[in-house]
């Protein structure tokens, strides 16, 4: 499970770059600087960036019974 967590994290980073951005990044650019830690009501969040842009962001997911949701 921990595998997909962190590729739900990845997707959602992905698909939150504007659209002329995306065919630029390579998923592989798209690190967590840190682990996915636990925080309140479930959500787990990590720091992460975009080795391309130089760019910082931070990713929240959250397991959802039998879904994933990263934002």
């Amino acid at each position: 499970m921990n595998a997909t967590l962190y590729f739900s994290a990845k997707e959602a980073i992905y698909k939150a770059m504007p659209a002329r951005n995306q065919p630029e990044i390579d998923f592989a650019q798209i690190e967590l600087s840190s682990p996915l830690l636990a925080s309140t009501r479930g959500w787990m969040t990590a720091s992460a960036r975009v080795k391309s842009m130089d760019r910082a962001v931070q990713v929240a997911v959250l397991l959802d019974s039998d879904w994933v949701i990263a934002a």
